[in-house]
């Protein structure tokens, strides 16, 4: 039985019960009490918790607001039975009525009354009752609430003849959810409903396969080889391998690595006898020093796809020295594994917990008897010499079987303590660190996340020597760290950035140029290209630097596959082998590309990413690569074809003038009230706010919240701005759309047909589709928008139309970026920091506030140079030059004077890793550290980096008030 049913039946059963006492219902109060209270309790499923009685207005005191989530959401205007009134003779059934009408005149004072209360609180519906007739009506319309209709009962007949209608106006559960929206949109707003199907001007089924070539067809094993590989997908060793380090994953190594030592030094040393672990432990805590809370918590912090769980994963299996990591007990805890369900939290973590500890500990995957008589002996002690001491002297076998009985009760019931116990035993019968990771927390409830860490902690205390790491986004941690658990139990926290993609491609090519071979059982061929060169299959290997060209040096490829996918890395991989393997970008030409010097252009690889083995953009079921129409209408009901683009107009211009993570977000009402202004129903842009979500082109505040609510927040994301960029800027995009977005003019959808199919040049066959789209666009948008404000807070709206209208009149078909932004940065003297470069194979990255990226470069190629040696970290002058691959550093022009505050200092190496080639170092006398990457020394110099080393430095204090080794001067013999 449903909700709705069950209501139901409590309904009828009060209205009989309110029909036998109608007689001694006299007063507004016995209308309240033996009523309307119990309606709204009993039948509609509203907590007492939610009423707020005799609220005090400016014009007298309303009888009630109900509350959803501490905010004000509905107001009652209670009255005695009979001063409503209905002129109708139809009262059996739910009418629609106008408010100003004749028919609720006798009912205008009380209507009049609970809209001035409302309109003072800002509650966006009104309920008019004495029980027994029901008005209810929305406060907010576009020309005024009186020439609306209401949702009139004018009896109890009406209520239960017409329940679902009332059911879904007022139940609890259904006004969370702001149905009355759509409920109040059917009578207040007259607009056109889909009718008929959309229309695009090609029809999916009118799409075909594009032919590939020869060498396309035959190199397809070798490319989905090297792309899965790519992907990580079927090798976990290039994920630890690849991972993009950063200074601050290297400093987060050290670190965490020093906590790690730290507690192992507080491990028990000599090989104690089980049964005198406990009071070893006792004896060990008293006169060892033991680590601060602070270190035995920790939070790996970063966004999503930064690579958190690979990070610790390679810590503990290529970080951490050999001799520590056969100390240590991991024990990976996967949230997705849980049900969420709150009930069940704690159960389910302790027994997995349990089950990892049973299976690494124990030969046969669980404790046998004498495992559990040791585990167990503080208590076996406490029972033979305290109330069973008397039966432990006269019958040990009696004794052993109330041991036995007391086993079986602590294993099977108390599993908490049997957890503790277990852990104990780790401690100190195996002598490993237990160290608990519990992952993948962030898309649950922020009260699942504090249950888990209050958990973990618990035992953590219990057990004094434990671990404990949370890899979380830096949202969880944000909203996190402003509850009350997260200040009781003291934690480290270190932060991962989201990897550049293109460090990841170009270490993960790397890597695969040395482990690649291609395939020996494809023979040997000849291929002829399309400028007449020769190309055999064995020259595949060449491929690996044609990718290196394509989306390591181009910083537009790069910058857009991470957007379009959220910078998830499997996603980009998988995306980027959607445009290899595309005919749109022919394989022969990617190779003798690389012969020839040339490049694949940006349009060609947007053209290659939106269409993909298709003559056009095509999308079939469950083939998601990332890039989304715009422009589709999002319900059954005629809107703006624009409305996905104003709502992330908005949320983009909120990001870039947002200070913080609060600032960047906003509630959904206020976009709703927002885009009201601009005389948008409300109905259609929380319709276009959840498909925009589904879609991940906005994202919540709180990932675990799947029901958007007014008080919910939201923000753009990458993939977002990237869709912004490209239905706004992008020519090949937009002419993509024109052609396969579905529309609701059946007329503009034939003539932009008419256009494509036409013999005319393809320059002017994109124009004229560009054109009559842009045209259908704006003044479709135009039968929406009833206000024309020019405030500046509709500046980002006014942009928009001005970009979609220049689609129309561009002549440029290669409108790839927004070229007034990038054109006046280009040959200005800009300031940047050097975030990686790598001296052997001269490259690197130089980070520019002004275009918010990092702009590859190779010294080689600048055209000036004034720097004798470049290191990480340098604040430098910089100018950019801009080609068919993007933004270029065309000069690099002197050290920023007072940014970089080098000073020479003697320095002590502390600590050195070389397989990941960076360390740390004491300054002089004094015992500040500085980082250091191998790269600060000669290549020659490497192999003699050790600890103990001694040489003299420049040392650069960043802004973080951190150290850091900017070159060696001279070392120390």
């Amino acid at each position: 039985m449903t909700q709705v049913d069950i209501a139901e039946t409590k309904i009828n059963t009060l209205i009989k019960e309110i029909r036998e006492d109608i007689s001694a219902i006299e007063s507004e109060e016995d209308s309240k009490i033996k009523v309307i209270n119990r309606i709204f309790h009993e039948c509609l499923g509203w907590p007492f918790s939610s009423f707020i009685c005799e609220t005090n207005h400016e014009n007298g005191f309303s009888d009630y607001i109900l509350k959803i989530e501490g905010n004000a959401s509905l107001i009652v205007e209670a009255k005695r039975i009979g001063i409503l009134g209905i002129n109708s003779t139809i009262t059996d059934k739910c009418r629609t009525l106008k408010i100003s009408g004749s028919t609720l005149k006798p009912s205008s004072e009380g209507i009049k009354q609970a809209h001035s209360y409302a309109s003072e609180a800002g509650i966006p519906i009104s309920v008019v009752t004495d029980g027994i007739t029901w008005i209810i009506f929305k406060n907010w319309v576009p020309g005024g609430y009186r020439e609306k209709e209401a949702f009139v009962f004018p009896s109890l007949d009406s209520v239960s003849n017409s329940f679902s209608e009332f059911y879904e106006l007022l139940s609890f559960e259904n006004f969370k959810a702001k149905l009355f929206n759509a409920i109040f949109d059917k009578i207040h707003n007259s607009r056109q409903y889909l009718t008929s199907p959309l229309v695009s001007a090609l029809d999916p089924s009118e799409i075909n396969i594009l032919q590939k070539s020869p060498i396309a067809l035959d190199l397809e094993k070798i490319l989905n080889s090297f792309f899965t590989q790519l992907t990580g997908d079927e090798n976990s060793e290039i994920m630890k391998e690849c991972f993009v380090e950063s200074n601050e994953s290297r400093i987060a190594d050290y670190s965490l690595e020093k906590i790690t030592n730290g507690v192992l030094n507080n491990l028990p040393k000599d090989k104690n006898k089980v049964g005198s672990e406990l009071s070893n432990l006792v004896e060990i805590n008293i006169h060892a020093e033991m680590p601060s809370d602070s270190d035995m918590s920790v939070f790996i912090v970063g966004p999503t796809g930064s690579g958190k769980t690979t990070y610790i994963d390679r810590f503990f299996s290529k970080i951490l020295p050999l001799s520590t990591r056969k100390q240590c007990l991991p024990i990976n805890i996967n949230c997705l594994d849980a049900s969420g369900d709150d009930n069940t939290t704690v159960s389910w973590l302790t027994e997995t917990v349990i089950t990892f500890l049973e299976k690494e500990l124990f030969l046969e995957g669980f404790p046998s008897y004498k495992d559990l008589q040791g585990m167990y002996f503080n208590q076996y002690k406490r029972m033979a010499s305290g109330y069973l001491k008397k039966i432990y002297e006269n019958d040990k076998a009696a004794f052993d079987e109330k041991f036995s009985t007391f086993l079986e009760s602590e294993v099977r019931d108390n599993r908490e303590g049997y957890l503790e116990s277990l852990l104990h035993f780790t401690i100190h019968n195996r002598k490993k660190l237990p160290i608990i990771t519990v992952d993948n927390t962030d898309e649950f409830t922020l009260d699942f996340k504090i249950k888990i860490f209050q958990l973990c902690n618990s035992y953590r205390r219990k057990v004094n020597l434990c671990m404990l790491i949370f890899p979380v986004t830096d949202k969880s941690a944000w909203s996190f760290s402003k509850t009350d658990i997260f200040t009781i139990h003291q934690s480290r926290s270190f932060f991962l950035p989201t990897p550049s993609p293109r460090e990841v491609f170009r270490k993960r090519i790397e890597y695969l140029n040395k482990k690649l071979v291609a395939a020996d059982t494809i023979d040997s061929k000849d291929y002829l290209s399309n400028r007449g060169i020769r190309i055999k299959l064995t020259d595949i290997s060449k491929f690996a630097q044609v990718l290196e060209d394509i989306f390591v040096e181009n910083n537009f490829t790069a910058k857009t596959l991470g957007e379009l996918t959220n910078y998830n890395i499997r996603s980009i991989m998988n995306l980027s082998k959607r445009i290899i393997t595309s005919p749109v970008i022919r394989i022969e030409d990617l190779i003798t590309s690389y012969i020839t010097t040339g490049s694949i252009s940006f349009p060609k690889f947007v053209d290659a990413l939106i269409r993909g083995d298709y003559e056009a953009y095509r999308v079939s079921t469950g083939d998601d690569f990332g890039v989304v129409s715009t422009f589709k209408l999002s319900s059954d009901k005629i809107h703006s074809p624009l409305l996905t683009l104003r709502i992330l107009s908005l949320l983009r211009a909120t990001k870039q003038t947002g200070r913080d993570v609060d600032e960047r977000h906003l509630t959904i009402n206020s976009i709703v009230n927002y885009f009201e202004a601009l005389g948008i129903d409300s109905v259609d842009i929380e319709t276009c706010l959840k498909e925009i979500v589904s879609l991940r082109l906005i994202e919540p505040y709180d990932p675990s919240t799947n029901v958007l609510n007014e008080i919910q927040k939201v923000a753009i994301t990458y993939k977002g701005l990237a869709h912004y960029d490209l239905s706004t800027k992008n020519s090949v995009y937009f002419y993509q759309m024109a052609l396969t977005t579905g529309i609701c003019d059946s007329e503009v959808a034939h003539e932009i047909r008419s256009y494509f199919k036409s013999s005319r040049p393809f320059g002017e066959i994109t124009s004229s589709v560009r054109k009559a789209f842009s045209t259908y666009l704006i003044n479709e948008d135009s039968k929406f928008i009833t206000n024309n404000h020019n405030n500046e807070q509709f500046k980002c709206q006014r942009d928009l139309i001005r970009d979609i209208q220049a689609f129309s009149i561009s002549k440029n078909d290669d409108r790839t970026e927004d070229q007034d932004n990038l054109s006046i940065h280009l040959g200005k003297r800009l300031i940047g920091k050097i975030e990686r470069y790598d001296p052997e194979k001269d490259f690197g990255f130089v980070s520019l506030s002004e275009i918010d990226d990092e702009v590859y470069f190779k010294t080689k190629k600048l055209e000036n140079n004034e720097l004798d040696s470049i290191h990480d970290g340098d604040i430098i002058y910089c100018t950019l030059s801009k080609d068919n691959k993007g933004l270029q550093i065309k000069t690099i022009d002197g050290f920023v004077n007072g940014r970089n505050k080098l000073q020479t200092e003697k320095c002590l190496i502390k600590f050195y890793n070389p397989e990941r080639g960076y360390g740390f170092v004491i300054i002089g006398a004094t015992s500040n550290e500085a980082f250091f990457h191998k790269t600060a020394f000669p290549n020659n110099f490497y192999s003699h980096l050790k600890e103990g080393l001694e040489f003299k430095a420049e040392i650069r204090l960043k802004e973080d008030g951190k150290y850091q080794v900017r070159r060696c001067i001279d070392v120390f013999s």
